[in-house]
């Protein structure tokens, strides 16, 4: 993410780009300092991500969201289908693995189903 959003300064005189980071920590890698940066603390909770995505949206007023983890693509997708707007995820990962094991097995079950 960080690299993406480092080689998108040419695309500031166009569109206004901004990152909402979901939970507090250390950052693993510099962000640049252009960049509009929503921080927000939903200590690793799945609602409370949807709620504080769902404000950033509300302020901000993207016209097209990017995510890129699994909490992260969940929340973006109930966030922008609620506001049917459109949003963009990226996974990359193993779903099932970092959910509960209970999320996990519902969403593997629907993945199976979708690609069928």
């Amino acid at each position: 993410m960080a690299t993406l959003l480092s080689n998108s300064e040419e695309w500031l005189n166009r569109h206004e780009i901004a990152l909402a980071v979901l939970d507090e920590g250390p950052r693993a890698f510099p962000l640049p300092g252009w960049l509009t940066i929503f921080q927000l603390d939903c200590a690793g909770g799945l609602l409370a991500s949807i709620s504080g995505l769902n404000r950033v949206v509300r302020d901000f007023a993207p016209d097209v969201t990017i995510s890129f983890l699994t909490r992260a693509n969940l929340a973006n997708g109930a966030v922008m289908t609620k506001r049917r707007m459109p949003w963009i995820i990226s996974e990359r990962t193993s779903t099932p693995a970092h959910l509960s094991s209970t999320w996990g097995t519902a969403t593997t079950c629907c993945r199976i189903r979708r690609s069928s």
